[in-house]
């Protein structure tokens, strides 16, 4: 166990090295690309349409800051194993850990993010330390759910690997109805069953609450993240388990 943890932050902290050598202005790109998104979508939904909620740029920025944790987390993450067949049909290494690296990834470069938000929300006069402890709960679940389902997709992908491009589209497409851009009291109670089985519709829901309003997430929500996650992560995992000698055969 001792080891497969080495080996999976020696290898998110070679990424995070790599990441930074490529792009010029280093880590400050990690919070100018959403904030560009944040800007588009201001502009366009905001000043051009007229639509939007009170605050509305420090709504849609912990929205999109959340929702590309997610999208990064599931599409590399689904992708690590099968990308990775170059190397372990040289080197025998346990398939697991590359969902795991992906994941870990991202949740350092959403930290990071997530500190400066609290730090300038908190300066704004937004009560975010009033219930800041709920905090690391509520990363640690959509952690959890994002670790187990991309571990689950990414035990089948290498035999199907058109997989990714599905898993792309579908990531596309729940941007619009997981909240990103709009408050969830806006959906129609009678639609309130649907959004109550997204859990990442609650997740980013919970993160805006916590940081702009105070309000710790409910226990509901924390529950869905992490007992979907887990059942994704034991299913993925025994399929690793099972197909691991049998992953280099079929990665041509």
């Amino acid at each position: 166990m001792s080891k497969l943890k080495d080996l999976i932050l020696f290898n998110v902290r070679a990424k995070l090295e790599d990441e930074v050598i490529h792009h010029y202005i280093g880590y400050l790109w990690w919070v100018l690309e959403p904030a560009m998104l944040v800007t588009i979508y201001y502009l366009v939904f905001k000043l051009i349409l007229n639509r939007g909620e009170d605050d509305y740029i420090y709504f849609l920025f912990i929205g999109i800051v959340t929702w590309k944790w997610f999208g990064s987390s599931v599409s590399s993450g689904t992708s690590s194993l099968y990308a990775a067949k170059s190397l372990y049909k040289k080197i025998n290494l346990p398939k697991i850990i590359f969902p795991w690296i992906e994941c870990v990834f991202y949740a350092v470069k959403f930290l990071i993010i997530l500190s400066l938000i609290v730090i300038v929300y908190g300066l704004s006069g937004y009560p975010v330390f009033k219930n800041i402890l709920y905090l690391p709960i509520l990363i640690f679940s959509q952690f959890i759910f994002s670790l187990g389902l991309s571990t689950l997709l990414s035990s089948v992908l290498p035999y199907f690997v058109d997989l990714k491009i599905i898993v792309g589209l579908f990531i596309r497409l729940g941007f619009y109805p997981s909240g990103v851009i709009f408050d969830l009291s806006r959906v129609p109670e009678k639609y309130d069953f649907i959004v109550n089985l997204n859990p990442l519709a609650l997740s980013i829901q919970a993160f805006r609450d916590l940081i702009m309003k105070g309000t710790p997430p409910t226990l509901y929500t924390i529950t869905l993240l992490l007992s979907s996650g887990l059942i994704f992560y034991v299913a993925g995992y025994s399929i690793i388990k099972k197909l691991d000698k049998k992953y280099a055969k079929i990665a041509l």
